[in-house]
């Protein structure tokens, strides 16, 4: 049973739908293949009842011919995924076999009946803008033939006013029509209004998760991710990967004897300073936790890149920051440790933040306001 409802739903036409336009061509794609299924069934079935009970030929000729154009439309659907373009070619199938099916039938039986169905299926396979092109011209052909059949249709009863019966049910419909497909319209846009909504509130959490909300910098939860990152892509690379850790020197003084507030405009100076110094577009910040910071560059100079890092800690000392009175140094200061390695597997990532952590660590005894620098490390050492 799953099996023919998923033949009859198209499976496989939705992975084609744009994200924006998905709910509009999904519902057209399930109704073509819905529609374009039944109305093959029931042309083979009136084929085989015209042959074989009736006895009308003609309409026979004509149900077999509408089943296999029915069969290549289908196909055409399944195979090219082409929605819109399948919608134009079922829409010029009805609109040209129901005339002809009105001349032979004649009303015989009140077989005009499934004329009514027509506006529907055009302005549904479409939409309403071009849909109602087809039902214009159906229309006017369908009206027409009925004018001019009068006292000739249903064995010389067709009359004037079966015409206006005729003209008043295909407006109906046509009119039902339009207003089921403006209302799916309508909602489509309402979901499509919803879903941008969604996503820029989505958009807004994931930033929140990524970055830190006192410096903007990135936050310790996306550092663990990238690293990750970086060192499956650097794997089997020549690059190297630099990682520092700068922690500001005695910052509990300067919280004890400033205050947290102060403390906090602190932090985002230094954040601010850093983030400007790691100016390539591929070079990371974080913050840590606390008063500590770090960051990530990728280059094939390992060396050179260290020594550029060393002007950060100057360049911390410069925001001339007043630091507390019991501090060693009269302004804000920093310390760093910096390590550069080669990739080579995933346990890199323990061996890189730890000695740069030793580093940072020599620094400090070292009496801070200075970088410490391991020699990089590659596949060779």
């Amino acid at each position: 049973m799953k099996g023919w409802i998923k033949v009859i739903l198209g499976e496989g036409l939705f992975n084609v739908v744009s994200s924006l336009e998905a709910p509009r061509l999904a519902y057209r794609a399930m109704l073509l293949s819905m529609v374009i299924t039944v109305l093959s069934m029931v042309m083979f079935g009136f084929a085989v009842l015209h042959y074989f009970y009736t006895l009308d030929m003609p309409l026979a000729l004509a149900s077999v011919i509408a089943f296999f154009i029915l069969i290549l439309i289908f196909s055409y659907l399944r195979y090219s995924q082409n929605i819109l373009l399948t919608g134009h070619l079922s829409s010029v199938a009805i609109v040209l076999f129901f005339p002809i099916y009105a001349h032979l039938n004649q009303n015989d039986q009140f077989g005009l009946i499934w004329l009514f169905v027509v506006p529907f299926l055009a302005i549904a396979f479409n939409g309403y803008k071009v849909g109602v092109g087809y039902v214009a011209v159906y229309l006017t052909v369908i009206i027409t033939m009925a004018f001019q059949n009068i006292g000739v249709w249903q064995d010389g009863l067709w009359t004037e006013l079966s015409v206006i019966r005729l003209f008043v049910g295909l407006a109906v419909f046509t009119t039902l029509a339009l207003m089921l497909d403006l209302a799916n319209d309508h909602l489509n846009k309402r979901i499509e209004r919803q879903r941008r909504k969604e996503d820029v509130y989505l958009s807004k959490l994931k930033r929140l998760s990524m970055v830190d909300s006192l410096t903007s910098v990135y936050n310790r939860h996306h550092f663990n991710q990238v690293l990750a990152q970086k060192v499956t892509e650097l794997k089997d690379s020549d690059l190297y990967l630099t990682f520092f850790i700068l922690d500001i020197d005695h910052f509990k003084l300067y919280n004890d004897h400033f205050g947290h507030q102060k403390g906090d405009e602190a932090l985002q100076a230094v954040a601010e300073a850093v983030s400007h110094f790691m100016k390539r577009q591929n070079d990371l910040v974080f913050r840590m936790g606390g008063e500590e910071f770090s960051g990530v560059v990728v280059s094939d100079t390992p060396a050179e890149i260290s020594v550029w890092l060393e002007h950060l800690i100057k360049k911390i000392e410069n925001l001339n920051i007043p630091h507390a009175p019991d501090a060693s140094h009269p302004n804000l200061t920093a310390s760093m440790g910096v390590f550069s390695a080669q990739i080579d597997n995933l346990n890199c990532i323990n061996v890189i933040y730890r000695t740069a952590d030793q580093a940072l660590y020599q620094a400090k005894a070292r009496g801070r306001n200075q970088t410490v620098i391991i020699k990089p490390l590659n596949r060779q050492n």
